[in-house]
């Protein structure tokens, strides 16, 4: 079989080349798409506050570094009784979701 000279390769053709930027905008399409969340990271989600949570809190480390400050416990123990107020303003008032 002999080829036409007249007729360019396929490989050639402007076909050929519009197949070509398509699969190239196609694999970009997919490669953005598996990152979305890389290139366009999702909104955080807000949290509401409770305010009784953070006024206990407050409220209960003033009365700790207060006995702090009066020589009534050590440093150790005041890092303890924080984290129990904590613990105790968390199950007093729950932060909501």
């Amino acid at each position: 079989m002999t080829r036409d000279a007249d007729k360019p390769d396929f490989a050639e053709s402007r076909f050929a080349r519009l197949i070509a930027l398509l699969l190239i905008l196609a694999g970009i399409a997919v490669i953005g798409w598996h990152h979305r969340d890389d290139i366009f990271p999702p909104p955080e989600k807000e949290t509401a506050v409770n305010p009784e949570l953070f006024a206990c809190i407050n409220e209960r480390s003033a009365q700790v570094d207060g006995m702090l400050a009066d020589g009534v416990i050590s440093e150790g123990q005041a890092r303890d009784f924080r984290a129990r107020a904590i613990q105790f303003c968390q199950q007093q008032f729950p932060p909501e979701n």
